[in-house]
């Protein structure tokens, strides 16, 4: 089997722009978004995760470095 080097794993792209993460945040329900992006979510009135629906409130979010 090859694999696909044009496309950056799965775990390295955000769940909302589906382009790969430059500064990754983590929910407290173990979902990765970009930075920009979440924060923009949740600054339009978005209290809730977009995957999980759940309550996502920015100090829900960590930095996620590993990644």
């Amino acid at each position: 089997m090859t694999q696909d080097h044009s496309k950056p794993p799965s775990a390295f792209v955000c769940l909302m722009t589906g382009l790969p993460m430059k500064e990754p945040m983590m929910s407290r329900h173990g979902k990765h978004y970009e930075r920009s992006a979440v924060l923009e979510w949740i600054n339009n009135g978005n209290y809730f995760c977009p995957i999980t629906r759940k309550p996502l409130r920015p100090s829900f979010l960590v930095s996620d470095k590993n990644l």
